[in-house]
């Protein structure tokens, strides 16, 4: 628009299709399923850039996203599993602030994401196997604030962190078949799975003039939803990785450590009530583990 002020436009139309058929015949019955959804889809962005001066930059921008409808085969046409699931948009706005000078970058900005039809996982128990699906509730909305900075202190030194903040919203009917019978669960304004309120990191960087390099960093977040259909959840946590070694012109070696305080936190979980003592008030949960205390050494040639 001018030598401070530009604007970026793009769109995206695409046209999905598909087509499956599959055939079977139990115990003498024969059975059948077609599916051929069908979409036409819209994308695309506006965002407008301003540089305040040679050191600050303000932007914003709207978007729109989507993901293409589709079907769950072998499903029972009697129980409420859907058959199909409906396409999803979403439309996300953000605005911001970066500046850069020779010691100092930083960034901030704010955003706003509407999803209508979001597509989320369900579950179904048959025979002795969990099958899973893909469902449709009605809309969730996410928001919040980011912020990164990247400090040089000094020649040696480096400052480096980053926080985000997030409010998440999911709304609609959700479709759960476990071990012991199907229930329609109504989720109605709770947080959206592995949607933490908060993530960030912090972090220092010393380099010698004669190679020396070491580094440390912490990183953490809070507490969240394993799924949309249960209340289990993660517990908050910090961890700590750290690198000290050497850097020539054309190599370079570390010794390395993550997660040094060998820190125990959970990336997913489930409860279940299959149990040989069952007793529906006190369900077992199971977690994954985020990988557990690594030490190591890497050696690097640059050719």
């Amino acid at each position: 628009i001018d030598d401070q002020t530009s604007l970026s436009t793009g769109l995206r139309v695409e046209k999905h299709s598909s087509e499956y058929t599959h055939s079977w015949e139990i115990w003498y019955t024969p059975g059948s399923e077609t599916f051929s959804p069908d979409d036409t889809m819209i994308g695309g962005h506006v965002e407008l850039t301003h540089k305040l001066d040679n050191t600050k930059t303000l932007y914003a921008t709207i978007s729109q996203g989507y993901k293409a409808s589709g079907f769950n085969s072998n499903v029972d046409p009697g129980s409420n599993v859907p058959v199909l699931f409906k396409k999803e948009t979403a439309t996300n706005v953000e605005a911001g602030i970066k500046t850069q000078t020779n010691d100092l970058k930083t960034s901030s900005s704010a955003f706003y994401t509407y999803r209508k039809d979001p597509q989320f996982d369900g579950y179904k128990y048959v025979g002795a196997n969990y099958t899973y699906f893909t469902q449709n509730f009605d809309n969730a909305e996410n928001y919040g604030l980011e912020g990164e900075l990247d400090w040089r202190v000094n020649e040696n030194w480096n400052i480096f962190g980053s926080i985000g903040l997030l409010k998440t919203t999911v709304e609609g009917t959700a479709f759960v078949d476990d071990s012991f019978g199907a229930e329609i669960i109504l989720v109605d304004g709770r947080e959206q799975a592995h949607a933490p309120n908060y993530q960030f990191s912090l972090g220092a960087q010393y380099r010698h003039d004669n190679g020396f390099f070491a580094r440390v960093n912490t990183r953490g977040m809070d507490s969240f939803y394993f799924d949309n259909v249960h209340n289990e959840q993660s517990e908050a946590y910090m961890v700590t990785d750290a690198r000290i070694g050497y850097e020539a012109d054309s190599w370079e070696a570390y010794l390395w450590g993550n997660n040094l305080f060998d820190k125990e936190y959970a990336t997913r979980g489930y409860y279940i009530t299959n149990e040989p003592n069952y007793d529906p008030a006190n369900e077992e949960q199971y977690i994954r583990l985020g990988d557990p205390r690594q030490i190591g050494v890497t050696v690097r040639y640059h050719f």
